[in-house]
């Protein structure tokens, strides 16, 4: 594809200090961070009949919903959850 054909935008940039694998670093911290914050979330968990109840309900599935981006990105760099096979860089 040549410099024509690509897509040009304003907040594009090269990367030539921060390398593939300070991204999947930077990509794990920020899972730990999430699942911390979800764990907290479930211990933290209200009832039903909680006033507070749909805004813990709605955080709680937005952390879970950045988790699996944050984990499809982490997979993307060739990164591996649990027993995956690791891929090959």
């Amino acid at each position: 594809m040549s410099e024509e054909e690509q897509i040009q935008n304003d907040w594009d940039t090269d990367y030539y200090f921060f390398d593939h694998n300070a991204k999947r670093q930077h990509i794990l911290q920020r899972m730990f961070e999430a699942e911390e914050l979800h764990f907290q979330m479930m211990v933290d968990k209200l009832d039903e009949s909680h006033g507070e109840y749909d805004g813990w309900k709605q955080t709680t599935v937005q952390l879970k919903e950045e988790l699996d981006r944050l984990r499809y990105l982490f997979k993307l760099y060739g990164g591996t959850l649990g027993s995956e096979f690791p891929v090959d860089e």
